[in-house]
């Protein structure tokens, strides 16, 4: 019934990383309420129901963190992640490393390039995890939803 009228969300949902809606084994009204506000669970538009609907399934995400990811306590899952779908793995809304630059641009320390290396002696002794392009599988900044020992979200 959604997508006589959200025919781009259904599109979205055909994404290679999506929730598995047209599988049938998740429905839009796990997620929405078609008769509240913006229709998000648990009430209206606000971001602490957006992040609670998330956070219903996504547990493991929900922390309570020491160090939260700010993206997390300011935005809420939508920071980086379409729930509908994406091209992207995870449902990011952007390839990762752009996704983090998006934000993480303005606050690099002065003399550091974009992977945050001062040189390519180290660079390269991370090598090919680096070559990918991301900020988590190279292994600096893996726990991205937040931490209990590292303000840096590292392991």
């Amino acid at each position: 019934a959604c997508f006589q009228c959200h025919l781009d969300k259904r599109g979205e949902f055909s994404l290679p990383h999506a929730h598995p809606v047209l599988a049938g084994k998740v429905s839009c009204v796990d997620c929405h309420d078609v008769h509240k506000g913006n229709s998000i669970r648990g009430g209206g538009a606000s971001l602490a129901a957006s992040t609670e609907t998330c956070i219903r399934c996504h547990t493991q995400q929900a922390g309570p963190f020491t160090y939260a990811h700010g993206a997390i306590r300011e935005e809420g899952c939508v920071a980086c992640h379409n729930p509908h779908g994406t091209v992207n793995d995870k449902m990011l809304v952007a390839r990762d490393a752009n996704l983090c630059i998006r934000c993480h641009l303005e606050s690099l320390t002065p003399g550091f390039n974009i992977g945050g290396f001062k040189d390519g002696a180290h660079a390269a002794a991370v090598g090919s995890r680096l070559s990918e392009g991301t900020c988590w599988s190279a292994g600096c900044h893996e726990d991205v939803h937040g931490s209990n020992v590292n303000a840096s979200l590292r392991p």
